[in-house]
């Protein structure tokens, strides 16, 4: 499965979230923002908000196929997440491959034990699957509608 791929496609349009949104104009301005969490002070996790926050430099047709801008909303759902995420899990997780999807969406990806963890936000809502490498088995999948939603599904996972 691909970093973009997110199957199975849902369809429906999610309720609209109400992430806070940070400032993306101005390198290491999100850290301002983070709370007093260790992890999120770590080097590694710095650098994939920093990654995150590079998607927004992606230009309309970046994929060369007509890819879509990265929106910022989706960029500070995915800042969110992460965040929530960081300061739910009572242990260092390793963090997530970050890329963009062609719909404007960031897309967050984890390999825990033999599994493939994939997130994709967008502006509104998102999707996530968690399946099983070797095999290509689906173990859950399914709509993002609030970001809070998805942060126990994603520690179940990421303890194993």
């Amino acid at each position: 499965m691909s970093t973009t791929d997110t199957t199975p496609p849902t369809g429906r349009s999610a309720p609209a979230l109400s992430p806070e949104v940070l400032d993306w104009t101005r390198p290491g301005m999100f850290e301002q923002f983070l709370p007093p969490v260790p992890i999120l002070r770590d080097p590694a996790y710095l650098r994939v908000l920093d990654q995150i926050s590079d998607l927004g430099k992606l230009q309309e047709g970046w994929d060369s196929y007509g890819g879509n801008k990265i929106e910022e909303p989706a960029r500070s759902n995915a800042v969110a997440l992460l965040t929530m995420l960081a300061t739910h899990l009572e242990y260092p997780t390793p963090p997530p491959v970050v890329g963009p999807s062609a719909d404007g969406g960031v897309v967050l990806r984890w390999e825990p034990s033999g599994l493939e963890l994939v997130v994709k936000l967008r502006s509104r809502g998102g999707e996530y699957y968690v399946a099983k490498r070797d095999e290509e088995s689906l173990l859950a999948a399914g709509e993002i509608g609030r970001l809070e939603s998805i942060v126990n599904t994603i520690a179940k996972y990421l303890a194993t």
